[in-house]
């Protein structure tokens, strides 16, 4: 989904039953995926993930990125906070921020912490127009 098919790199992990992959779709595009119930360390992974795909990119790169939620069954506050923290971080890297959720109740909870770290986002509970935006946006 949402370019993995045409990715140029891809990486994962997985902590205590949490999976999670990232890859990159030239020009400018990114996936990230969590399954399962994010928690501390599950969460450092992904940040992890989130810096080794920066680092495969040449430096001053930004991308526009897709995250699939969907199977995401929760997260720990701390470990929503680490994930929050580094998005915010880094938020120089990221044109926009497109979140597929399974509601829409957890649509608008994304669009408010979209707020609070400053990245333009975007929600959908529609997977078949999340990958419309795909194409649209550059991941061809």
């Amino acid at each position: 989904m949402f370019g993995e098919e045409r990715a140029s790199w891809r990486k994962s992990c997985e902590v205590d039953g949490v999976v999670a992959d990232i890859w990159l779709v030239p020009p400018q595009c990114a996936g990230l995926r969590i399954v399962g119930h994010l928690d501390v360390a599950a969460a450092k992974r992904v940040v992890a993930l989130m810096m080794d795909a920066f680092a495969a990119t040449p430096d001053g790169e930004n991308f526009t990125l897709f995250c699939d939620y969907s199977a995401l069954t929760g997260a720990d506050p701390d470990a929503r906070t680490i994930l929050q923290d580094a998005v915010k971080k880094h938020k120089d890297r990221f044109h926009v921020i497109h979140y597929l959720v399974p509601s829409k109740l957890i649509a608008a909870a994304v669009q408010v912490s979209g707020l609070w770290h400053g990245i333009p986002t975007k929600t959908w509970t529609s997977r078949a127009r999340m990958e419309l935006e795909l194409v649209r946006t550059g991941g061809k």
